[in-house]
């Protein structure tokens, strides 16, 4: 289980980097909207950002809920 937590925690740890980004790149969409020219790099990689988020959140929901499995898979393996 120690494991997983790990993968959890080293996957959290990418979403904060990826939202870091977001928050740094914020004022570059506000200027956008203001009608100020942008990088298009800089729209594609908050995209990134956002669907590495969203895939990060999926997998980390993946892994709870194998972990909190993991006690009934054990229990089961012991009564074999």
């Amino acid at each position: 289980m120690g494991d997983l937590q790990k993968l959890i925690n080293e996957k959290q740890g990418q979403i904060l980097s990826h939202k870091a980004y977001l928050k740094v790149t914020d004022y570059k969409i506000i200027k956008k909207y203001e009608g100020y020219e942008i990088e298009e790099d800089v729209m594609q990689q908050r995209e990134v950002a956002r669907n590495a988020i969203n895939q990060l959140e999926i997998e980390i929901r993946e892994i709870e809920a194998e972990i909190i499995e993991l006690p009934a898979l054990e229990e089961r393996e012991e009564t074999l």
